[in-house]
């Protein structure tokens, strides 16, 4: 089993701890008096044992002073995690107080009861870390908050830890899973239930306590919640782009050789073979696009033929209408009609009482009498000779009526 270094960063001290197959093999403290964060991890860095250095991966934890855990709540009901994750970047100070210059927040942790988590980080002292690691050519697994790693060692309860003099009340459920974190105080009832002994620990006899941290960070999974991974390496990404750059160089001129100087023949009958489909085909595309002609020749023909056949019943109809419309002792002397307008001749006792029944009439627009009104004697009766002319409903107009009257065609 390869070992793992874990360092947790407080802001009194830097601790390290080294685990290979679950027992310490080496440990390291470092106090912080007034130098920067960095500084110190490159100087415990540098004790680490050199059969050991570069070996293992690196999981970093933040004190409490650093980081910050928490269920989050007034998120919208969303079942994308980067979604949330996404909200709650954004608008980090809405949900944690301000960690440092710059607040960074990881993953959000969506449980089954609906609950959602996350932990804030002190984003300038991340950077730091991350570069001194990078320098140092140490495999990162990610940063977490000290709630976090802490919560892999004990088990499941209410539990009083500490660091750099700030009390953690933190509540363990037994999956593993953080119930409540805030920080304490001497009267809480948390204060008064200290963290129980681990037993990989207590070979660092009374300084145990102090790297319960840097040991949960170590032991702790690949995938563990509220952990922030950092991007790529710039360095090595180059690298390797650079490594596969001339791989694919090598692949391609290797191909290209072998085109240049293989056989052809192989090449030339399947040519040869590819050129007799081809010509059968171009046959077959022939007899396809004769067929296709005749086919829309066909086409138009029997599209003229539905127009007309329409057309007539729709004239048949307008008809129809026109004698069940017209009122009593009203004689319809003469009618044209075409697509657009129609006119007609009719000859009543009084014209004028011919003209209102038009309006009602679906299929009519706009009916009026054009040219004079005369007066004739038709069987020994006096009657109105009138023109009328009114427009057609086009079949257009006709499907963007609402009318729920029968359209008259």
């Amino acid at each position: 089993m390869r070992p793992r270094l874990g360092i947790s960063i407080s802001s009194d001290a830097v601790r390290g701890l080294l685990v290979r197959s679950g027992r310490v093999a080496w440990h390291a403290r470092i106090s912080i008096e007034g130098e920067p964060a960095g500084a110190v991890l490159e100087r415990l860095l540098s004790d680490v044992p050199s059969k050991f250095a570069g070996r293992g991966a690196v999981r970093v934890t933040l004190g409490v002073a650093h980081s910050h855990v928490k269920r989050l709540e007034g998120l919208p009901r969303t079942r994308h995690p980067r979604l949330l994750a996404r909200v709650v970047r954004e608008n980090a100070d809405a949900f944690f107080p301000r960690l440092g210059v710059r607040t960074l927040v990881t993953d959000v942790d969506r449980r089954l009861d609906g609950s959602i988590w996350a932990a804030a980080l002190d984003g300038a002292l991340v950077d730091e870390v991350i570069g001194v690691l990078r320098r140092r050519r140490l495999t990162t697994d990610g940063v977490m908050p000290f709630a976090a790693a802490v919560a892999h060692v004990v088990r499941a309860g209410v539990w009083c830890v500490s660091d750099a003099g700030i009390e953690l009340e933190l509540s363990t459920l037994p999956s593993g899973a953080i119930g409540a974190c805030r920080r304490g105080h001497s009267g809480s009832p948390a204060a008064r239930n200290a963290a129980p002994p681990v037993s990989a620990l207590r070979s660092l006899g009374s300084v145990a306590p102090e790297f319960i941290g840097a040991y949960g960070a170590a032991i702790a999974p690949a995938r563990a919640p509220f952990t922030w991974r950092p991007a790529r390496d710039p360095v090595r990404a180059r690298a390797l782009d650079v490594a596969r750059g001339a791989a694919a160089s090598l692949l391609f001129i290797a191909a290209t050789g072998a085109a240049l100087f293989a056989r052809g023949i192989h090449a030339a009958r399947i040519t040869a073979a590819a050129t007799d489909e081809l010509s059968a085909i171009r046959d077959s595309q022939v007899a396809a696009a004769r067929v296709d002609a005749e086919l829309r020749r066909a086409t138009t023909d029997l599209d003229r033929i539905r127009q007309f056949d329409a057309a007539r019943g729709r004239l048949t109809l307008l008809l129809g209408a026109l004698s069940e419309a017209l009122p009593d002792s009203t004689a319809l002397v003469s009618l044209r009609v075409d697509t657009l307008e129609g006119s007609l001749v009719a000859l009543a006792p009084r014209a004028a009482a011919v003209l209102p029944p038009l309006f009602d009439l679906t299929g009519v627009i706009a009916p009026r009498i054009v040219g004079s009104v005369t007066r004739e004697v038709q069987g020994g009766a006096r009657v109105e000779r009138a023109s009328i002319r009114f427009r057609r409903v086009t079949a257009g107009q006709a499907r963007r009526s609402s009318s729920p009257r029968t359209e008259v065609r």
